[in-house]
């Protein structure tokens, strides 16, 4: 990784350690991972390795911190294992599913002399690879196409399912397809969902294929539900092409297209063009604008099937200079007022 990018990786795990609270004590008493790596784990790697004799006085030393005697090394164990899995997920923020992916290897150190001095180490190694890619013909026009794999300590893992998983039928359909996609899913996610999940597309996009919920639709194109904390946020549109299945595109859930947009443009009577000029085509509406306010619109909404775009925002913190009072002027729009 280049210098901008440590940085940025160094900055967002201080964020996480900071924001991630772990009991130290029998008494439930919390502090953040944080602040247990800087001042706890420190002033512990130096107790544990004094004896009575070390100095003058060094029992009182040792008698300020009954916390080391009462079950401190279970929750050590713990704090420790919960940073390891921290430092894991860190690979996931900067793999691009269509450019590189990444993994983190613990590397274990292994203690040297009389002393006991491997905690002083938090070792790791950054695997960086480009995924596999090739040329594939789509519709008659060449296209790159990218293979979905999972970053692991024993390196890349890439992904497949069944044609019986994507509820296709015949001989071969419990034989496993390679996952492909196109980049242009990838921007799709970026301009319906916003940058918020353009950098979480790895995880979108992985556990949407590994828990592979598919809807029907017509004809042979297959849509596969994109959840986001088990609240769906739109489809990934992919098809079978040989012994691939390919991601072709990113569907948000209001989309011509989908079960929810057409029940949409049954219950609303609007076409794509409307959608795309109301806004409700991508989520960033449904996160910094007044449309949950208004009743009528949030019960077509819920009627369509698309609840869970209101309660995304739950995780994700809306621009409140950017909030956007539309809510009167849609409801005009669609003839709701009467």
């Amino acid at each position: 990784m280049d210098g901008d990018t440590v940085k940025s990786a160094n900055d967002y795990m201080t964020k996480i350690l900071k924001q991630t609270m772990v009991t130290i004590d029998n008494e439930g008493f919390q502090i953040s991972l944080y602040d247990f790596y800087t001042f706890v784990e420190t002033i512990y790697l130096s107790w544990r390795n004094i004896q009575d004799d070390s100095f003058p006085n060094a029992h009182k030393f040792l008698e300020r911190f009954p916390l080391f005697n009462n079950g401190y090394n279970i929750k050590r164990v713990h704090a420790i294992e919960l940073v390891d899995k921290l430092v894991k997920q860190l690979a996931w923020k900067f793999t691009h599913i269509t450019e590189r992916i990444a993994w983190i290897e613990p590397v274990n150190k292994q203690p040297s002399g009389d002393i006991n001095n491997s905690d002083l180490y938090n070792n790791y190694l950054v695997h960086i690879e480009k995924p596999e890619s090739e040329c594939l013909e789509v519709d008659g026009n060449k296209r790159s196409i990218f293979r979905v794999g999972l970053g692991t300590e024993e390196g890349i893992k890439w992904l497949s399912v069944t044609p019986e998983k994507l509820g296709r039928q015949g001989l071969l359909n419990k034989f496993p397809l390679k996952v492909y996609i196109q980049k242009h899913a990838v921007d799709r996610i970026k301009e319906r969902l916003g940058d918020n999940f353009h950098k979480l597309n790895f995880f979108l996009i992985a556990s949407a294929i590994i828990n592979c919920e598919v809807s029907p639709v017509e004809g042979d194109g297959i849509l596969i539900s994109c959840k986001f904390n088990s609240l769906k946020v739109g489809y990934l549109k992919a098809c079978i092409i040989g012994d691939k299945v390919l991601i072709r595109t990113f569907l948000f859930l209001t989309n011509n297209s989908t079960p929810e947009g057409n029940k949409l443009e049954t219950l609303l009577g609007i076409q794509k063009e409307d959608k795309k000029y109301l806004g409700i085509d991508k989520l960033n509406l449904f996160i910094n604008s007044d449309i949950e306010q208004n009743e009528n619109l949030k019960t077509i909404f819920r009627q369509a099937g698309c609840s869970h775009l209101f309660e995304i925002k739950k995780y994700l913190s809306g621009d409140q200079d950017h909030f956007i009072q539309c809510a009167a002027s849609f409801s005009k729009y669609l003839g709701l007022e009467n």
